[in-house]
């Protein structure tokens, strides 16, 4: 039984969070501001008219590879196919609960964009999961008390996966009145708006769950008792829509800001093949302690189990981001500084309500600004603590991008995942 709930996060833990900018994803999400038009969609559709520079550019999918934890942890946890726990282990694991004990999981690639004057368009699929695991759960296997009753009720599974249409509008401010009046010298106003088609949802949340271990004095001896009701949703089809805004605007030649609201009233329509399943288990059962780590100790029977067609309605969590970029230049060195501040309002599929706050700067020698360092840095929100790194080559009408972040759950080194990415587009 262990090793499928540890087995359950790796798998987790193996969905690294990929960007659909890959400059954005190897500067750890910082640079909000100095995007192209075509990697906008999903960040700020003000962009394409802020930063446009007569280009059109064309983007094709990019790589994204992900390695979960690393090779020396699963050495040493894996033996002849069983997961051997340490105790500083779990412990490292329960001290993980100050994040609630979720994990908000996605990865979202473009399949195509195209980014032209203040317009984009881009087609990219997305990937979200969310796991709340009961932090009662993770007590027990550490150690537990005799005819105490622990608490299941938090757990809850949710996996969404979609494909977004996307298409971003941005025009001048100096069409509506004169930047100078806030203090700019020139800004920017979009609006992005998308369909989205979903393949397949998944959710189960608990409705009551406990458990109860009797010792010798208690009125039934050495059992255990357990007792959950979960419901689980399944569909195979959805439909939907959203909507971005966003802001940018130049205080001198060396400063920037920008704003964004996504996934504003975007939500998923789901009604094929759906189905709602109750599920329940109840255990009554006598205890070997000397058996306790064993799949076997527990033999439970289904109970209640209903089947109803329903229709359901996704909503996409809607996040606030705040973006700043400065220029600092000296006679042959330029260094972007670039920081962002992200805010979700609701803890579930790619956002927590933990703000994240990312630092970057890019570096280029100005007499080969061909090629460009990158370094990230991020803490809070879902990304616990992150760093990144990234490489960008420019030419005529090729360019390159490569990112390689490494990530950090809680306070324990053996919770970690790396990811690396690249992409190339083409522009005219």
């Amino acid at each position: 039984m262990l090793r499928y709930i540890i087995l359950t996060l790796i798998f987790f833990t193996a969905i690294e969070a990929q960007q659909f900018s890959i400059k954005n994803f190897s500067l750890s999400s910082s640079d909000m501001i100095n995007i192209q038009s075509d990697e906008v969609n999903g960040l700020n559709p003000a962009l394409p008219n802020f930063n446009q520079n007569g280009n059109y550019y064309i983007s094709f999918i990019p790589v994204a590879l992900n390695n979960s934890f690393l090779m020396d942890y699963k050495e040493k946890q894996f033996d002849n196919a069983e997961l051997m726990l340490t105790k500083k282990t779990i412990n490292d694991m329960i001290n993980m609960a100050d994040y609630g004990w979720k994990w908000r999981e996605k990865y979202r690639a473009s399949i195509f964009s195209m980014g032209f004057y203040n317009q984009s368009i881009s087609i990219s699929t997305n990937s979200m999961a969310t796991l709340n695991l009961p932090v009662d759960l993770l007590k027990v296997l550490r150690g537990y008390d005799y005819n105490k009753e622990y608490g299941f009720n938090d757990f809850g599974l949710e996996i969404l996966h979609y494909i977004s249409f996307e298409y971003s509008y941005s025009f001048d401010l100096s069409t509506l009145f004169d930047p100078q009046k806030i203090g700019l010298n020139r800004a920017s106003l979009g609006i992005g708006a998308r369909v989205l088609y979903s393949p397949r949802y998944y959710s189960a949340e608990s409705l009551s769950g406990s458990l109860t271990i009797n010792d010798e004095n208690s009125s039934n001896p050495g059992t255990i008792n357990l007792d959950t009701q979960v419901e689980i949703f399944n569909s195979f089809g959805g439909i939907g829509k959203g909507f971005d805004f966003g802001f940018a605007g130049e205080v001198n030649e060396s400063f920037k800001i920008g704003a964004s609201l996504t996934n504003l009233f975007a939500s998923i329509y789901f009604n094929t093949d759906n189905k709602t399943r109750r599920h329940g288990l109840i255990v009554n059962d006598y205890l070997d302690y000397t058996e306790f780590d064993s799949d076997s100790i527990i033999t439970s029977t289904e109970i209640d189990e209903k089947v109803k067609e329903d229709k359901r309605t996704v909503s996409l969590p809607v996040k606030f981001s705040l973006a700043f970029s400065y220029d600092y230049i000296t006679e042959n060195n330029c260094f972007t500084i670039t920081s962002s501040y992200i805010q979700g309002f609701e803890d579930r599929l790619d956002i927590s309500s933990i703000p994240q706050i990312n630092i970057g700067v890019e570096y280029s020698y100005i007499d080969h600004d061909w090629i460009k360092l990158r370094q990230g840095f991020s803490f809070g929100g879902n990304e616990r603590t992150a760093f990144a790194s990234g490489l960008n080559f420019n030419f005529s009408y090729y360019e390159i991008d490569l990112a390689v972040a490494y990530q950090l759950f809680g306070e324990s080194s053996e919770f970690r995942t790396t990811g690396l990415s690249l992409s190339q587009k083409f522009k005219f």
